[in-house]
């Protein structure tokens, strides 16, 4: 299969959005962070500390290149074949790109060693019983919303199930031709309500995660960094609900192209677009916890350090009770991996997906 120029074009903004979303996560963070590493509020502007920085950015385009060429070359070996391509480009740039924070991390490392940056920690820490009473995430009732949604999609199949054809395209190549029909059935139809019921359990998951995961106060100014989280916290609950929320209506919009014949045009141009929109967005929003003083970075403590790995990205600490807590960059929380219920999380998220994709089959 020849992938088309507007497959070609759509797969190419893909992968420069998430390129572009790794490149600028890590150096877009708090002032207070090198690579998840804490500094001086005054070393933020240390030309060594830039120069760490430049040299990461170079490193991500580079390594964003190299799996583009990657592409390109197993692409040509394959007559064309980019099904196959586009993943190994986008392996090859989140790996290179995990790699390039571990050096970002420990050059970060080493300039605070060198510079004489090294403190006391305070060991102590902060514990508001009323930090949870305050408003920390949306209700989870807005979720109510999505299953609505899923729910008014299965009416409309049910209500004009005469009209669906009786067989129906479940496939697209990467040229957006059909490559996969199934007779008209359960499965066929509803398939994409049970994964927007599956996607909004996930999404719930998570706001609840934003709600429970572990309290990081300041001990010098405890009031001050509770406020600071909690509008932290609620802004990326409300961020993620906008985000659950386009999916969603993706999942039902593309159901109405296999059942109603609905434009596809207009699909591709939103598969399309989609991809560049949610990366933009996420660093939108990295900036503007930054431009408020809320960014998550500002809430982890000195301490922790050395049980964040893979240039900050992972995070295992037996002694830490807390199954989540928050990243050193980006947005988002993660999972403690040396908690004993750690890996069991994992495996139930990874299962997720997995699940899905199994009962796209039975059905």
């Amino acid at each position: 299969m020849n992938i088309g120029g507007w497959a070609l074009f759509s797969l190419f903004a893909t992968y420069l959005s998430v390129g572009a979303l790794l490149t600028v996560m890590p150096v877009i963070g708090s002032k207070r962070m090198l690579f998840g590493v804490h500094i001086p509020d005054e070393a933020s502007e240390d030309p060594e500390a830039a120069s760490i920085k430049r040299r990461y950015v170079s490193n991500a385009i580079l390594v964003s290149v190299i799996g583009l060429a990657a592409a390109v070359l197993l692409s040509w070996l394959r007559d064309g074949e980019m099904e196959a391509a586009a993943p190994a480009a986008l392996i090859v740039q989140i790996i290179g790109n995990l790699l390039a924070m571990q050096q970002g991390r420990s050059a970060a490392i080493r300039l605070k060693a060198g510079k004489g940056w090294e403190r006391t920690a305070d060991s102590r820490r902060v514990v508001s019983l009323s930090f949870r009473s305050g408003k920390l995430t949306i209700s989870s009732a807005w979720y109510t919303v999505h299953v609505i949604l899923a729910g008014i999609s299965v009416f409309f199949a049910v209500l004009l199930w005469d009209r669906i054809p009786a067989t129906i395209i479940t496939h697209y190549n990467g040229s957006f031709e059909p490559d996969g029909v199934s007779s008209k059935g359960f499965g066929s139809v509803f398939m994409l309500n049970i994964i927007q019921l599956f996607m909004t359990c996930i999404f719930l998951f998570t706001n609840t995660i934003i709600r429970i995961a572990k309290q990081q106060l300041n001990p010098n100014e405890a009031a001050k960094s509770m406020e600071k989280q909690r509008r932290f916290r609620f802004a990326t609950s409300l961020f993620l609900y906008y985000l659950s929320l386009v999916i969603i209506l993706l999942l039902s919009y593309i159901q109405a192209t296999m059942l109603y014949d609905w434009s596809l045009q207009t699909l591709k141009v939103i598969t399309s677009a989609l991809p560049v929109a949610i990366m933009a967005s996420l660093i939108l929003h990295i900036l503007y916890l930054n431009r408020k003083g809320i960014a998550q970075s500002d809430f982890t403590s000195d301490t922790e350090e050395q049980h964040w790995k893979g240039g900050g990205a992972f995070y295992s600490n037996k002694e830490d009770p807390s199954l989540f807590v928050a990243k050193r960059f980006g947005v988002g929380w993660t999972i403690n991996m040396g908690h004993p219920l750690g890996w069991l999380v994992l495996v139930g998220i990874l299962a997720i997906p997995i699940g899905i994709i199994v009962i796209t089959e039975i059905l």
